[in-house]
Protein backbone atom coordinates (compact mmCIF):
# COMPACT_ATOMS: atom_id res chain seq x y z
CA UNK A 1 0.00 0.00 0.00
CA UNK A 2 1.42 3.35 -1.00
CA UNK A 3 0.04 5.42 1.89
CA UNK A 4 -2.37 5.35 4.79
CA UNK A 5 -6.12 5.49 4.24
CA UNK A 6 -7.61 8.82 5.35
CA UNK A 7 -10.04 8.88 8.29
CA UNK A 8 -13.09 9.72 6.19
CA UNK A 9 -12.24 6.94 3.75
CA UNK A 10 -11.79 4.55 6.68
CA UNK A 11 -15.31 5.32 7.86
CA UNK A 12 -16.78 4.46 4.46
CA UNK A 13 -14.59 1.38 4.18
CA UNK A 14 -15.66 0.19 7.62
CA UNK A 15 -19.32 0.62 6.65
CA UNK A 16 -18.86 -1.38 3.45
CA UNK A 17 -17.11 -4.11 5.44
CA UNK A 18 -20.03 -4.31 7.85
CA UNK A 19 -22.46 -4.61 4.95
CA UNK A 20 -20.37 -7.36 3.36
CA UNK A 21 -20.42 -9.25 6.65
CA UNK A 22 -24.22 -9.06 6.43
CA UNK A 23 -24.07 -10.37 2.82
CA UNK A 24 -25.24 -7.00 1.48
CA UNK A 25 -23.26 -6.36 -1.68
CA UNK A 26 -22.20 -2.84 -2.73
CA UNK A 27 -22.91 -1.10 -6.02
CA UNK A 28 -20.03 -0.33 -8.37
CA UNK A 29 -20.38 2.95 -10.23
CA UNK A 30 -18.51 4.14 -13.30
CA UNK A 31 -14.81 4.56 -12.65
CA UNK A 32 -14.85 1.66 -10.20
CA UNK A 33 -16.32 3.66 -7.30
CA UNK A 34 -17.87 1.37 -4.69
CA UNK A 35 -20.85 2.63 -2.68
CA UNK A 36 -23.09 0.85 -0.17
CA UNK A 37 -26.22 -0.76 -1.56
CA UNK A 38 -27.68 -3.95 -2.89
CA UNK A 39 -29.76 -6.74 -1.38
CA UNK A 40 -28.95 -8.77 1.69
CA UNK A 41 -28.38 -12.34 0.51
CA UNK A 42 -29.14 -15.15 2.99
CA UNK A 43 -26.00 -17.17 3.84
CA UNK A 44 -27.80 -20.37 2.81
CA UNK A 45 -27.93 -19.16 -0.80
CA UNK A 46 -24.69 -17.25 -0.89
CA UNK A 47 -22.10 -18.17 -3.51
CA UNK A 48 -18.74 -18.01 -1.76
CA UNK A 49 -15.49 -16.70 -3.04
CA UNK A 50 -12.84 -19.27 -3.85
CA UNK A 51 -9.18 -18.91 -3.06
CA UNK A 52 -7.87 -21.28 -5.74
CA UNK A 53 -8.18 -21.92 -9.46
CA UNK A 54 -8.21 -25.35 -11.12
CA UNK A 55 -4.72 -26.52 -11.95
CA UNK A 56 -3.68 -29.43 -14.14
CA UNK A 57 -3.36 -31.60 -11.03
CA UNK A 58 -6.85 -30.65 -9.91
CA UNK A 59 -8.33 -31.15 -13.36
CA UNK A 60 -7.09 -34.74 -13.33
CA UNK A 61 -9.25 -35.51 -10.32
CA UNK A 62 -6.94 -34.73 -7.40
CA UNK A 63 -7.91 -32.18 -4.77
CA UNK A 64 -10.73 -30.17 -6.39
CA UNK A 65 -10.18 -26.49 -5.77
CA UNK A 66 -13.59 -25.58 -4.38
CA UNK A 67 -16.75 -27.00 -2.82
CA UNK A 68 -19.52 -28.25 -5.07
CA UNK A 69 -21.67 -25.59 -6.69
CA UNK A 70 -24.34 -24.23 -4.37
CA UNK A 71 -27.72 -22.64 -4.96
CA UNK A 72 -27.17 -18.96 -5.73
CA UNK A 73 -29.10 -15.78 -5.30
CA UNK A 74 -29.36 -13.56 -8.40
CA UNK A 75 -26.66 -10.93 -8.79
CA UNK A 76 -29.19 -8.10 -8.61
CA UNK A 77 -32.81 -7.29 -7.97
CA UNK A 78 -34.50 -4.72 -10.21
CA UNK A 79 -32.69 -2.22 -12.39
CA UNK A 80 -30.20 0.08 -10.65
CA UNK A 81 -30.18 3.74 -11.73
CA UNK A 82 -27.42 4.74 -14.13
CA UNK A 83 -24.51 5.25 -13.96
CA UNK A 84 -24.65 2.53 -11.29
CA UNK A 85 -24.50 -1.11 -12.27
CA UNK A 86 -25.82 -4.17 -10.51
CA UNK A 87 -24.64 -4.86 -6.96
CA UNK A 88 -21.63 -7.15 -7.08
CA UNK A 89 -22.61 -10.53 -5.67
CA UNK A 90 -23.32 -14.10 -6.72
CA UNK A 91 -24.77 -14.23 -10.23
CA UNK A 92 -26.54 -16.51 -12.65
CA UNK A 93 -24.43 -18.60 -15.01
CA UNK A 94 -24.48 -18.08 -18.75
CA UNK A 95 -25.32 -20.82 -21.26
CA UNK A 96 -22.41 -22.87 -22.50
CA UNK A 97 -21.13 -22.04 -25.99
CA UNK A 98 -18.36 -23.40 -28.22
CA UNK A 99 -15.05 -21.78 -27.42
CA UNK A 100 -14.27 -20.55 -30.89
CA UNK A 101 -11.74 -17.80 -31.49
CA UNK A 102 -13.98 -15.89 -33.86
CA UNK A 103 -16.93 -15.92 -31.45
CA UNK A 104 -14.93 -14.68 -28.49
CA UNK A 105 -13.14 -12.09 -30.63
CA UNK A 106 -16.49 -10.76 -31.78
CA UNK A 107 -17.90 -10.84 -28.27
CA UNK A 108 -15.08 -8.88 -26.59
CA UNK A 109 -14.59 -6.47 -29.51
CA UNK A 110 -18.26 -5.60 -29.19
CA UNK A 111 -17.84 -4.77 -25.49
CA UNK A 112 -15.01 -2.25 -25.78
CA UNK A 113 -17.31 0.78 -25.85
CA UNK A 114 -19.16 -0.37 -22.71
CA UNK A 115 -15.86 -1.03 -20.93
CA UNK A 116 -14.56 2.43 -21.85
CA UNK A 117 -17.72 4.03 -20.47
CA UNK A 118 -17.69 2.02 -17.23
CA UNK A 119 -13.92 2.25 -16.68
CA UNK A 120 -12.65 5.37 -18.47
CA UNK A 121 -9.05 5.24 -19.59
CA UNK A 122 -9.00 1.46 -20.07
CA UNK A 123 -6.42 0.38 -22.64
CA UNK A 124 -6.91 -2.77 -24.71
CA UNK A 125 -4.76 -4.86 -27.03
CA UNK A 126 -6.89 -7.10 -29.27
CA UNK A 127 -5.90 -9.61 -31.96
CA UNK A 128 -7.23 -12.86 -33.38
CA UNK A 129 -5.77 -14.96 -30.56
CA UNK A 130 -6.78 -12.96 -27.51
CA UNK A 131 -7.04 -9.69 -25.68
CA UNK A 132 -5.24 -7.80 -22.94
CA UNK A 133 -6.81 -4.97 -20.98
CA UNK A 134 -5.48 -2.56 -18.34
CA UNK A 135 -8.12 -0.76 -16.28
CA UNK A 136 -8.13 1.43 -13.16
CA UNK A 137 -10.63 1.54 -10.31
CA UNK A 138 -10.96 4.52 -7.98
CA UNK A 139 -12.52 2.21 -5.31
CA UNK A 140 -13.69 4.84 -2.80
CA UNK A 141 -14.29 8.61 -2.96
CA UNK A 142 -11.31 10.46 -1.50
CA UNK A 143 -8.89 7.53 -1.80
CA UNK A 144 -5.52 8.84 -2.95
CA UNK A 145 -4.39 5.71 -4.77
CA UNK A 146 -6.13 3.39 -7.19
CA UNK A 147 -6.34 -0.27 -8.04
CA UNK A 148 -5.05 -1.27 -11.45
CA UNK A 149 -6.15 -4.52 -13.11
CA UNK A 150 -4.38 -6.39 -15.89
CA UNK A 151 -6.61 -8.91 -17.67
CA UNK A 152 -5.49 -11.49 -20.22
CA UNK A 153 -7.90 -13.58 -22.32
CA UNK A 154 -7.04 -16.50 -24.62
CA UNK A 155 -9.73 -16.98 -27.25
CA UNK A 156 -8.70 -20.52 -28.19
CA UNK A 157 -9.22 -21.89 -24.68
CA UNK A 158 -11.49 -19.32 -23.07
CA UNK A 159 -9.04 -18.91 -20.19
CA UNK A 160 -9.20 -15.52 -18.45
CA UNK A 161 -6.77 -14.30 -15.81
CA UNK A 162 -6.45 -10.96 -14.01
CA UNK A 163 -3.89 -9.40 -11.69
CA UNK A 164 -4.36 -6.51 -9.28
CA UNK A 165 -1.92 -3.77 -8.30
CA UNK A 166 -2.03 -0.73 -6.01
CA UNK A 167 -0.64 2.58 -7.17
CA UNK A 168 -0.39 5.01 -10.06
CA UNK A 169 2.11 5.77 -12.80
CA UNK A 170 3.51 8.58 -10.66
CA UNK A 171 4.28 6.51 -7.55
CA UNK A 172 4.69 3.03 -9.02
CA UNK A 173 2.79 -0.20 -8.47
CA UNK A 174 2.58 -2.89 -5.81
CA UNK A 175 0.97 -6.30 -6.34
CA UNK A 176 -2.28 -6.91 -4.44
CA UNK A 177 -1.93 -10.22 -2.64
CA UNK A 178 -1.17 -12.86 -1.63
CA UNK A 179 -4.53 -13.59 0.01
CA UNK A 180 -7.34 -14.61 -2.33
CA UNK A 181 -5.07 -15.01 -5.31
CA UNK A 182 -4.38 -18.17 -7.27
CA UNK A 183 -1.41 -20.48 -6.92
CA UNK A 184 1.18 -20.13 -8.38
CA UNK A 185 0.69 -17.04 -10.58
CA UNK A 186 -0.86 -14.65 -8.03
CA UNK A 187 -3.86 -13.93 -10.27
CA UNK A 188 -7.09 -12.59 -8.81
CA UNK A 189 -9.58 -15.05 -7.37
CA UNK A 190 -12.63 -12.88 -6.73
CA UNK A 191 -15.47 -15.40 -6.92
CA UNK A 192 -16.35 -19.09 -6.85
CA UNK A 193 -15.78 -20.36 -10.42
CA UNK A 194 -18.18 -23.32 -10.09
CA UNK A 195 -21.05 -21.03 -9.11
CA UNK A 196 -21.21 -19.43 -12.54
CA UNK A 197 -20.76 -15.96 -11.05
CA UNK A 198 -18.80 -15.04 -14.18
CA UNK A 199 -17.83 -17.00 -17.29
CA UNK A 200 -15.96 -16.02 -20.42
CA UNK A 201 -19.37 -15.37 -22.05
CA UNK A 202 -20.36 -12.86 -19.35
CA UNK A 203 -19.83 -9.09 -19.72
CA UNK A 204 -16.27 -7.92 -19.19
CA UNK A 205 -17.59 -4.94 -17.21
CA UNK A 206 -19.04 -7.38 -14.66
CA UNK A 207 -15.63 -9.01 -14.26
CA UNK A 208 -14.06 -5.60 -13.61
CA UNK A 209 -16.79 -4.90 -11.05
CA UNK A 210 -16.00 -8.18 -9.27
CA UNK A 211 -12.30 -7.34 -9.30
CA UNK A 212 -13.09 -3.88 -7.91
CA UNK A 213 -14.99 -5.36 -4.97
CA UNK A 214 -12.13 -7.81 -4.40
CA UNK A 215 -9.72 -4.86 -4.22
CA UNK A 216 -11.97 -3.05 -1.74
CA UNK A 217 -11.91 -6.17 0.44
CA UNK A 218 -8.12 -6.16 0.24
CA UNK A 219 -8.14 -2.50 1.22
CA UNK A 220 -10.26 -3.41 4.25
CA UNK A 221 -7.81 -6.21 5.10
CA UNK A 222 -4.77 -3.92 4.92
CA UNK A 223 -6.54 -1.17 6.90
CA UNK A 224 -8.32 -3.16 9.62
CA UNK A 225 -6.49 -6.52 9.51
CA UNK A 226 -9.61 -8.47 8.61
CA UNK A 227 -11.20 -9.85 5.41
CA UNK A 228 -14.87 -8.74 5.27
CA UNK A 229 -17.66 -11.09 4.22
CA UNK A 230 -17.78 -14.77 3.29
CA UNK A 231 -14.80 -16.55 1.79
CA UNK A 232 -13.66 -20.03 0.82
CA UNK A 233 -10.34 -21.35 2.13
CA UNK A 234 -10.49 -25.12 2.02
CA UNK A 235 -7.07 -26.09 3.39
CA UNK A 236 -6.80 -26.19 7.21
CA UNK A 237 -3.16 -25.14 7.06
CA UNK A 238 -3.99 -22.12 4.93
CA UNK A 239 -6.79 -21.12 7.29
CA UNK A 240 -4.37 -21.25 10.21
CA UNK A 241 -1.84 -19.14 8.32
CA UNK A 242 -4.17 -16.45 7.08
CA UNK A 243 -7.52 -16.23 8.88
CA UNK A 244 -8.15 -14.26 12.05
CA UNK A 245 -10.62 -15.55 14.63
CA UNK A 246 -13.19 -12.85 13.76
CA UNK A 247 -13.25 -13.51 9.99
CA UNK A 248 -15.81 -15.80 8.45
CA UNK A 249 -14.50 -19.34 8.27
CA UNK A 250 -13.41 -20.57 4.87
CA UNK A 251 -15.06 -23.97 5.18
CA UNK A 252 -18.56 -24.93 4.02
CA UNK A 253 -20.02 -23.45 7.23
CA UNK A 254 -19.14 -19.96 6.12
CA UNK A 255 -21.94 -18.33 8.12
CA UNK A 256 -19.78 -18.80 11.24
CA UNK A 257 -16.67 -16.94 12.27
CA UNK A 258 -13.41 -18.86 12.18
CA UNK A 259 -12.97 -18.68 15.96
CA UNK A 260 -16.40 -20.24 16.41
CA UNK A 261 -16.03 -22.81 13.64
CA UNK A 262 -12.84 -24.59 12.50
CA UNK A 263 -10.06 -22.85 14.43
CA UNK A 264 -9.85 -25.38 17.26
CA UNK A 265 -10.13 -28.42 15.00
CA UNK A 266 -7.57 -26.97 12.59
CA UNK A 267 -5.08 -26.41 15.40
CA UNK A 268 -5.64 -29.95 16.68
CA UNK A 269 -4.41 -31.43 13.38
CA UNK A 270 -0.85 -32.60 12.80
CA UNK A 271 0.73 -29.37 11.64
CA UNK A 272 3.61 -30.90 9.70
CA UNK A 273 1.33 -33.21 7.71
CA UNK A 274 -1.07 -30.37 6.90
CA UNK A 275 1.80 -28.11 5.84
CA UNK A 276 3.22 -30.79 3.53
CA UNK A 277 -0.18 -31.53 1.99
CA UNK A 278 -0.86 -27.85 1.37
CA UNK A 279 2.60 -27.22 -0.07
CA UNK A 280 2.45 -30.17 -2.47
CA UNK A 281 -1.07 -29.40 -3.70
CA UNK A 282 -0.52 -25.67 -4.08
CA UNK A 283 2.66 -25.44 -6.15
CA UNK A 284 4.92 -25.05 -3.13
CA UNK A 285 2.53 -22.61 -1.48
CA UNK A 286 4.05 -19.68 -3.38
CA UNK A 287 2.01 -17.00 -5.14
CA UNK A 288 3.53 -14.24 -7.24
CA UNK A 289 2.65 -12.62 -10.58
CA UNK A 290 4.79 -13.58 -13.60
CA UNK A 291 7.65 -11.23 -14.38
CA UNK A 292 6.09 -10.41 -17.75
CA UNK A 293 2.96 -9.14 -16.02
CA UNK A 294 4.96 -6.89 -13.69
CA UNK A 295 6.96 -5.55 -16.65
CA UNK A 296 3.74 -4.90 -18.56
CA UNK A 297 2.28 -2.95 -15.64
CA UNK A 298 5.33 -0.70 -15.55
CA UNK A 299 5.79 0.04 -19.26
CA UNK A 300 2.54 -1.03 -21.06
CA UNK A 301 4.75 -1.82 -24.02
CA UNK A 302 5.38 -5.51 -24.60
CA UNK A 303 2.20 -7.58 -24.31
CA UNK A 304 3.00 -10.80 -22.37
CA UNK A 305 3.31 -13.93 -24.47
CA UNK A 306 0.73 -16.66 -23.70
CA UNK A 307 3.40 -19.24 -22.86
CA UNK A 308 4.74 -16.87 -20.18
CA UNK A 309 1.38 -16.61 -18.43
CA UNK A 310 -1.09 -19.36 -19.31
CA UNK A 311 1.10 -22.42 -19.79
CA UNK A 312 0.24 -24.04 -16.44
CA UNK A 313 -3.55 -23.56 -16.67
CA UNK A 314 -6.01 -26.22 -17.78
CA UNK A 315 -9.13 -24.61 -19.29
CA UNK A 316 -12.18 -24.94 -17.03
CA UNK A 317 -14.81 -23.01 -19.00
Amino acid sequence: MQDEVQDEVQDELRRIGQLLDAACYPVVRNGGLVVPGGPIIPPSTLGKESNHARTRKQASGASPSSPAARTRAPSWYGTPPRPSRAPVGPGASYPAAPLVRAELHRKFAGELEAVAQAYPGTRTWLDDDGMWAVAESSLLPGLSHKALFVIGIRFASGVVRGWGFWGTDAVGYEWIGPRHTNFPDGSICAFEPTDGTWTVWSPLVLLLDLYTLWAVRHLHLSTFGRWPGRQSVRYPYERMLELTHDEYCGCEKSSQLYGQCCKDSDQARTQIEEAIRFTLDMHGGIRRPPASICDFVRDRYRVPRPEEVFAWITPTT
